[in-house]
């Protein structure tokens, strides 16, 4: 009887762990370039930081790699990195 016991309640923590770790709770690191700007926690899946207005350029959005060729598209499903992408116009040289 004691080992019956004992069984389920290993079940019920089990249970208890996966269902805890299926909740949308990731942690999501923010890179713009190389540097590492912001980390966060997140909520059933959804991303709360809100990146500044850069000083130069214009913030286009965030991606899945240093490429920019994945966009994010609002989603954590897993522990996940992701990139910035600030558009700068190039200035022409004057002649």
């Amino acid at each position: 009887m004691k080992k019956i016991i004992l069984l389920i309640l290993v079940l019920v923590f089990a249970i208890g762990t996966f269902s805890a770790c299926s909740d949308g709770e990731y942690k999501v690191q923010y890179y713009v370039g190389s540097k590492l700007v912001y980390t966060e926690k997140t909520v059933n899946g959804k991303v709360s930081y809100k990146y500044p207005k850069p000083e130069k350029g214009i913030f286009k959005g965030w991606y899945l790699d240093p490429e920019y060729t994945k966009p994010f598209n609002g989603k954590v499903t897993k522990n996940m990195k992701l990139y910035g992408y600030i558009y700068v116009a190039a200035v022409p040289n004057p002649i």
